[in-house]
């Protein structure tokens, strides 16, 4: 069919199809609301990372909660992404529904915590943290809390990490054997609160997503495996090698050489999912209507992007 619009003068466009992933993240160098560094950094530590990404069967809640709108993801890269091969669903990611994991991951952690003191941990900016700041120590006697942050009216994101947060909790308790000494939480703003707050780096963790600005693999892997990428700088992740594979990425681009690109990419891939520093939720596509008149508009603050258009989802196959 062809998009007419009722007002005389106003040509509507669409529908306009993206290409979506969605994931929770890690953020691994916290700092408090005014600049400081906090001693609590969980998800500094690959076991709560893992244990977090362990929590839920996501097969089961793509289907009874999403309504099978999405595709499970393998790593960030969805389908359709240019050139042909990017997308490669054989890199699978590390975690998988395992409650008896999750377990064994926290008790390890609640016995054998994280300190800068003990480890080799290091500040975004690549210098080593001193003895004495970071103590991932929690237990009856020392409380702590991690926040998973979710924009208000992302319905179906929220029922999710609250069954994450559940199941966590109740494996916290057993461990601990007290219900304040590691708890789990949802924390529900605002999507521009969320967003500002992760680029302040002052939250443990937050549902993020990406919506392809052009299709091509360098739109994925600079925001996302990129140290000065948007969610790298936010989350506080600087892996060199992945900043030596993206610019390596660009260089082949460049030159035409798809077989090298596709290489790297899929090193990339790897890499993060070793490292789990996201937990891959799924991928979806979104279609747009745009006008060209701004009153046929409207603006949610809700969610994280400020000016929606009429739009819906539907999974990318």
């Amino acid at each position: 069919g062809i998009l007419k619009s009722i007002i005389p003068g106003v040509t509507a466009y669409g529908p306009v199809p993206t290409l979506n992933t969605w994931w929770l993240n890690f953020i691994t160098n916290v700092t408090n609301p005014d600049g400081s560094f906090r001693d609590w950094q969980p998800f500094a530590d690959w076991r709560f990372r893992m244990a977090v990404a362990c929590s839920i069967n996501m097969t089961y809640v793509n289907i009874y909660v999403n309504n099978r709108l999405s595709l499970l993801a393998a790593n960030i890269i969805p389908p359709g992404t240019v050139p042909e091969g990017s997308y490669n669903p054989n890199i699978k990611p590390r975690f998988s529904f395992n409650l008896t994991k999750v377990e064994e991951l926290l008790r390890d952690a609640y016995l054998n915590p994280l300190k800068s003191a003990t480890h080799d941990m290091y500040f975004y900016n690549g210098t080593k943290i001193p003895p004495g700041v970071v103590d991932n120590t929690f237990g009856p006697d020392k409380p702590r809390v991690v926040e998973f942050y979710v924009q208000s009216g992302a319905t179906t994101f929220i029922q999710i990490l609250t069954t994450m947060c559940e199941n966590l909790n109740s494996i916290a308790r057993s461990i601990t054997e007290s219900r304040t000494a590691l708890q789990f939480r949802v924390v529900i703003v605002p999507g521009g609160q969320q967003y500002t707050l992760a680029s302040k780096h002052q939250i443990d963790a937050y549902m993020g997503g990406w919506i392809a600005d052009y299709n091509h693999v360098l739109n994925w892997l600079m925001p996302m495996y990129y140290s000065r990428g948007t969610y790298p700088s936010w989350n506080m992740w600087n892996i060199t090698r992945l900043d030596e594979l993206y610019k390596e990425a660009v260089r082949a681009d460049a030159e035409g050489n798809v077989t090298r690109l596709i290489e790297i990419t899929n090193e990339m891939n790897r890499i993060a999912n070793e490292l789990v520093m996201y937990m891959v939720w799924w991928h979806d596509s979104e279609y747009y209507i745009r006008s060209s008149w701004l009153q046929g508009w409207y603006v949610n603050p809700v969610y994280g992007v400020d000016i929606w258009s009429t739009m819906y989802y539907e999974p990318p196959y």
